[in-house]
């Protein structure tokens, strides 16, 4: 058990530095953006005056500020957007890269191991609404899993957001909730282990390819926004 906290405190520690490698140079892109479009931007140009209010006037606002003032706009919105999205990327490259270190680290049967056993509990009160549609189950099943999760008060925040990432992940649509309690336990163990061992290594292609869009566009607005 001790060993398991050891482990699961030095993947936290990895994990956090991947979240650093995205996040860092994701705003750091996010601010040298907006820095460049308040230098582009021209010092009268037309935008939310007279734009209305709500959604539709901010909307509008932005139309009109693309087609007067492309670049700073373009870079405005992408500093703006950025905050999410990678914040957003961070997040799962972190979490894609705690639960590829737990399949290394011989811990990816401890989360199975936990998911057994709030299968175990789930899996009875199923049962009892077998009248129920496969869609209408498959929800319900996903729903109560993460209830267990939540109340489970032997796992830390670490492996209850693994716990959380992994039923957020899988795709049940396919299991047969009438059939067995046995036989539908393993088709879903089943499907767990594949995703961790298969599906969620953590790959920074779309986080790079997306700040080289950023440092594309930032040097387009430089060239031809002036």
């Amino acid at each position: 058990m001790n060993t398991n906290i050891s482990l699961f405190g030095k993947i936290a520690a990895r994990s956090f530095l991947a979240w650093l490698r995205v996040t860092i140079p994701g705003i750091l892109l996010c601010i040298t953006a907006f820095v460049f479009s308040l230098i582009l931007f021209p010092v009268q140009s037309p935008g939310f005056a007279g734009a209305g209010t709500g959604l539709p006037g901010v909307i509008l606002a932005i139309l009109v500020l693309l087609s007067s003032a492309f670049w700073p706009t373009l870079l405005l919105i992408l500093s703006l957007g950025g905050m999410l999205l990678f914040s957003s990327m961070a997040s799962g490259y972190a979490v894609r890269t705690a639960l590829s270190l737990c399949w290394e680290n011989k811990l990816g049967d401890y989360l199975i191991h936990k998911l057994s056993g709030y299968l175990d509990r789930v899996l009875p009160r199923l049962a009892l609404k077998n009248n129920e549609s496969d869609a209408a189950l498959t929800k319900e099943s996903i729903k109560e899993l993460k209830a267990e999760t939540r109340q489970d008060t032997g796992t830390n925040k670490l492996q209850k957001r693994l716990l959380n990432y992994l039923l957020g992940k899988v795709k049940l649509e396919d299991i047969n909730w009438h059939a067995p309690a046995p036989e539908i336990k393993q088709a879903i163990l089943a499907k767990l282990k594949a995703l961790i061992t298969d599906k969620l290594t953590p790959s920074p292609l779309w986080i790079r390819f997306t700040m080289i869009l950023y440092v594309v566009a930032i040097i387009l607005a430089w060239r031809y926004g002036r």
